[in-house]
């Protein structure tokens, strides 16, 4: 409401109450708020796995962590696209080298359990790992990312609307038939509790995994190859904003993103006429 004030009093407190007298006046009370600087001290800017983590494995770790036909347990960092992600993101995660809260509701997380603090790849970028030595900066970068929640997209408008997580540009069917040719299940790169590493590549269709059990049957491998360069295709006309600037978002999102500039044009007005001591009344 106007002329209401509030304190930092904390996250998981009522933002109505105020605390305790309980001592001297913190020192944090006692100056003005500092103003940020932003981080690294650029302008905001949504924060991308593809724009901003990717080329640091690219620089330094894909030569070594790629697709391997003759070791799949092999941790790979590549950038290729799957349905929803890329693979480096998927196997990260699935491989445990980042504790993360994960997505939807969670409990309050104990100080130092999650993020990069808790993660396996900050003492791995942080030590010796084959001679490998990251600058300070990308450190930062990969430091950031995991306690962002290790966020993969940087908006989340998509392309898609009918498919998968409106991120697939494999359609339901498709994922379905590529399951049956090769007796992987697809669908469980949807869930939350995943536990199966990247298996498809839209950028490179011949090195999926997904298609191991499959290279000598050519009839099913041709097919199964056709229906990931279906996906490949797919993405190249319509990006689905692995990187923002490339993204065009579908008709829908279309539509919300008119109805949020609409609503935050009429909230700078009112806020521009009560900031002159007048009154705004809703039409």
């Amino acid at each position: 409401m106007s002329g209401e004030v509030n304190g930092c009093i904390g996250c998981h407190e009522d933002r109505l109450s105020i605390p305790s007298n309980m001592g001297p006046t913190p020192l944090a009370l006692k100056k003005a708020p500092v103003k940020l600087n932003g981080w690294m001290g650029k302008a905001p800017k949504n924060f991308s796995f593809m724009e901003q983590v990717q080329p640091i494995l690219d620089k330094s770790c894909v030569r070594c962590h790629d697709f391997d036909p003759k070791n799949r347990d092999k941790l790979v960092l590549a950038k290729d696209k799957n349905p929803f992600f890329n693979a480096a993101y998927v196997n990260l995660y699935v491989k445990k080298e980042i504790t993360l809260v994960g997505g939807g509701p969670a409990p309050i997380q104990e100080p130092y359990t999650w993020g990069s603090h808790a993660s396996k790849l900050t003492k791995v970028i942080d030590g010796d790992h084959h001679g490998v030595k990251l600058s300070a900066k990308d450190k930062e970068v990969l430091y950031t990312w995991m306690d962002l929640n290790g966020v993969y997209y940087p908006v989340y408008e998509s392309a898609f609307d009918t498919t998968l997580a409106g991120r697939s540009p494999l359609y339901n069917q498709e994922i379905e038939e590529l399951k049956q040719l090769t007796n992987v299940n697809i669908w469980d790169l949807n869930h939350h509790g995943r536990k199966l590493t990247a298996q498809i590549s839209f950028d490179r269709p011949e090195v999926s995994p997904c298609l191991d059990g499959i290279r000598n049957d050519k009839q099913k491998y041709s097919r199964a190859v056709e229906i990931i360069r279906t996906g490949q295709k797919r993405l190249k006309a319509t990006p689905r904003g692995d990187i923002e600037k490339d993204l065009v978002p579908c008709e829908r999102h279309k539509a919300q993103l008119r109805k949020y500039a609409e609503r935050l044009k009429i909230e700078q007005q009112n806020c521009s006429v009560i900031g002159e001591h007048g009154k705004v009344y809703d039409k």
